[in-house]
């Protein structure tokens, strides 16, 4: 058998082979309208279940929460526990004060000469570094 040019170009080979996708999920029919009000209700039931068990929840978590917390403690919907709600504002107000401080621009209007002048020790020359190093090395083995 001989193949040709024309062969390829009249009826070329496939180049990509057609893959089987895996399916992820599954359709299963429900049925009539009397079981789509069924499935219905019983999904309202189970979302009450849920609403009641999450009410229960909020409740305990509040009640574990001191009314007089000093630093002021999260509830469950994010309130604010605190004995004295106003101090809270006055600290929130001074943190944001603070804040905005950092950052207004500081004009230097006279140089600062510094109190003390820092001593620079000389450096050290490799074979110092690693003298001292043997030495610390020497000192801190237990023998």
């Amino acid at each position: 058998m001989s193949l040709k040019l024309s062969d390829y170009l009249n009826n070329p080979a496939a180049l990509v082979q057609e893959q089987k996708r895996p399916v992820t999920f599954k359709i299963t029919p429900i049925g009539g309208p009397n079981e789509i009000i069924a499935w219905r209700a019983e999904q309202a039931k189970k979302l009450a279940l849920l609403n009641l068990k999450r009410e229960e929840l909020k409740s305990t978590q509040i009640d574990k929460i001191a009314p007089d917390a000093p630093l002021g403690e999260l509830t469950w919907q994010g309130k604010v526990l605190l004995s004295d709600p106003e101090a809270w504002n006055k600290r929130l107000r001074l943190a944001r004060e603070r804040r905005q401080e950092y950052h207004k621009p500081q004009i230097l209007t006279k140089l600062e000469t510094p109190s003390s002048i820092p001593i620079e020790e000389p450096k050290l020359s490799l074979k110092e570094m690693v003298v001292s190093w043997g030495k610390k090395l020497w000192a801190s083995a237990n023998f």
